[in-house]
């Protein structure tokens, strides 16, 4: 197995996590020489934004990972009639200027970033595997257009770096964290929703996916012509709580909150005036549907029961339960995402910006941030 080692030779890639006792590996596999960065990599002259420690960044992963540049799309309706993806294949759902768009889970384990021009409009989207967050940026520096890569690791979680400054950017924020653009923004980031096909149908019919070569597999069928990653199970879309964060990436934390336990599973939202995290487990103590407030509106706090993702809409309503795949309220019920009143008609939500992701990586991001308890 070919592992990225450090100047000291300890594997960097290999064995990021730890589940139980099997050792989970993110090996990107051998492939020709134009689907890996050439380029060394070159760290950016300061400045360093405010608390940022050069000296724990972790650079040796920096061009393991294509990037998915992506040029054209299929609709969902076409990849399930193909059977390129099945109605249990998990993605990741962005809203883009020409609608939903739908990456594989499998697929963004690998590539870690995707990006994309629709309807005169920029998108990039970041997966970070280990810490299990995914989020939507607009790929621009300085007014102009920039590709972006996985540049390595900080605080335990995946950075990236643009072409035109070489700076370092944090991948959930889209804020600068080392070099000349230190001070700017790839955002303001947006909502990436974990889901399966059949959700992606349900919520929005004539949304797209994109499909990069690399392997994976949907219906029982290997899909691919360029191998990608090797990952247990393939399950990357449904994280487990018993993992393990490995020394290599631990060696990058900052100072922990040892408030919850590091690798914790939850529910991470923030917004101006703040951040909270509701631990999965917490949720699920509830009932798995509760209504809670945040920020002066009523927001609608739930497990979704297909993705055993936690996930949160802005509502009207002042009850909600699970009940099997759905959840009722009393003005309405939501099933697959999608909201319908009373008469069943399809109503339009707002959702606030939300991550599902793990205790370390959201505390170490927004510092201080709320945890959520039940009243």
């Amino acid at each position: 197995m070919h592992c990225l080692k450090n100047t000291r030779g300890v594997p960097v890639v290999c064995a990021l996590f730890v589940v139980a006792t099997t050792v989970i590996t993110l090996t990107p596999v051998s492939v020709r020489g134009a689907d890996r960065a050439t380029a060394p990599f070159v760290l950016p002259r300061g400045p360093a934004k405010a608390g940022f420690d050069v000296s724990r960044f972790n650079f040796e992963i920096h061009g393991a990972f294509e990037p998915l540049l992506v040029t054209s799309t299929i609709s969902a309706r076409e990849a399930v009639a193909a059977r390129l993806v099945a109605s249990d294949t998990d993605v990741l759902i962005t809203n883009t200027a020409a609608g939903p768009l739908a990456l594989l889970t499998e697929q963004m384990a690998y590539h870690h970033i995707a990006q994309g021009h629709t309807n005169g409009q920029d998108w990039l989207v970041s997966f970070c595997v280990v810490c299990n967050t995914a989020t939507r940026l607009v790929p621009k520096v300085n007014g102009a257009v920039t590709h972006f890569v996985t540049a390595g690791v900080y605080d335990g979680l995946m950075v990236m770096q643009d072409a035109s400054t070489g700076t370092i950017w944090n991948h959930i924020t889209g804020e600068a964290l080392y070099g000349p653009a230190v001070g700017a923004s790839v955002g303001p980031p947006d909502n990436v929703l974990h889901a399966t096909v059949k959700q992606l149908m349900a919520s929005a019919p004539d949304a797209r996916i994109a499909v990069s070569d690399r392997v994976y597999f949907a219906g029982g069928k290997r899909h691919g012509t360029v191998e990608g990653i090797a990952l247990l199970a393939r399950r990357h879309g449904r994280p487990d709580a018993r993992a393990g964060l490995s020394d290599v990436f631990a060696a990058t934390l900052g100072k922990e909150d040892v408030r919850r336990p590091r690798m914790d599973l939850g529910f991470g939202i923030w917004w101006d005036g703040g951040s909270r995290y509701y631990p999965r487990d917490s949720i699920r103590q509830q009932g798995e549907a509760f209504i809670d407030r945040l920020d002066g509106r009523t927001l609608l706090v739930y497990i979704d029961p297909d993705t055993s993702t936690p996930a949160a809409m802005f509502v009207t309503s002042t009850s909600a339960r699970l009940d099997g795949s759905t959840v009722r309220l009393d003005d309405g019920t939501v099933r697959d995402g999608v909201f319908l009143d009373k008469r069943g008609r399809r109503v339009a939500v707002e959702r606030p910006r939300q991550v599902f992701t793990r205790w370390y990586g959201f505390a170490l991001t927004f510092p201080g941030t709320a945890i959520y308890t039940r009243p």
